[in-house]
């Protein structure tokens, strides 16, 4: 096995998620990462909490899956070893991915703790909502998507720290600290409502791009709802003169929420703008600002037409 697999410290009660733990340890195999969890141990809630402990030191990731259970308390402890389990990764510096039920999802009545122990869950929840960016699952599938989605979302978060380690070792010329990222806005050939976005590095090492995109429709300013791509926070890693192609549908993430759909201004057209701002990461590690591009979209041929 090699020395470069990613382990997962996989947390939660058991009896009550035991279904969901399945779905999780699948998910997490089927990113060829190794798990750790409790199906290793002969006991279930009352695991050792001492090997427990120790284990999460030695992951990549900890991942907790919560529902309306507290967790077994050890004598003499004044936590339950799930939620010493959180600490400990948090303790260590371990990244935490934290999937809590959905409050509205059915639950069988006797998986809920009440009492001294749902204050205690409810305390732990509250924490890790001001910690975290939590994830509210109900299905098992809906989980398995969550959880596919965040082990994908480390995988190129550690990849920047690749890039960032290769870019620091690449020959740059004097003078070429700053990368050179080219845009280009269009419409998909076949889908009018289908906006492209090619995102193209043209510098001799490899970079992260980030882009924040508004909206202006008939005047108004929208800050682009677009989940997932084009977000503040969003990242895209690219290798040394090499690209990236995203995409998003203008009609569901701009224009419905102007209240207009396509159809309609193709018969009576509005304005309808993009703004691009965008930086991108230094030879040097460092993020710099390149600017914004501006499109217009021209319903009357139905194309993204850039602005000077």
């Amino acid at each position: 096995m090699g020395a470069d697999i990613k382990k997962v410290f996989l947390s939660s009660t058991y009896d009550d998620l035991a279904e969901y733990r399945i779905v999780a340890l699948d998910t997490i195999r089927k990113f060829g990462w190794l798990s750790i969890a409790m199906e290793d141990f002969l006991s279930k809630d009352e695991r050792p909490k001492d090997l427990c402990l120790d284990l999460v030191k030695k992951c990549n990731l900890y991942l907790g899956i919560f529902a309306h259970r507290y967790g077994h308390i050890p004598k003499g402890d004044s936590q339950s070893i799930t939620e010493q389990e959180y600490h400990c990764a948090r303790a260590a510096g371990i990244e935490c991915l934290i999937f809590i039920i959905d409050d509205n999802y059915p639950w069988q009545k006797k998986w809920i703790d009440r009492g001294k122990k749902e204050k205690l869950f409810l305390n732990l929840k509250k924490t890790q909502c001001s910690n975290h960016a939590v994830s509210f699952f109900n299905t098992k599938d809906n989980l398995s998507a969550l959880i596919s989605a965040s082990l994908a979302n480390y995988t190129r978060n550690d990849l920047t720290k690749q890039l960032l380690k290769l870019s620091k070792k690449a020959l740059v010329p004097p003078g070429k600290d700053i990368p050179t990222i080219r845009l280009r806005i269009y419409r998909h050939k076949e889908l009018p409502t289908d906006t492209r976005c090619l995102i193209t590095n043209e510098s001799p090492f490899p970079t992260s791009v980030r882009i924040l995109l508004n909206a202006t429709v008939d005047g108004k300013k929208y800050k682009l709802p677009v989940p997932g791509h084009y977000s503040g926070s969003d990242t895209w890693d690219i290798p040394a003169r090499e690209g990236y192609e995203g995409h998003f549908n203008m009609e569901k993430y701009i224009l419905e929420k102007a209240g207009f759909t396509y159809s309609k201004l193709l018969i009576d057209p509005k304005q309808v703008e993009l703004e691009i701002d965008y930086s991108a990461l230094t030879h040097s590690g460092k993020w710099h600002n390149l600017g914004c591009q501006r499109y217009k979209y021209n319903f009357e041929k139905e194309y993204w037409q850039a602005l000077i």
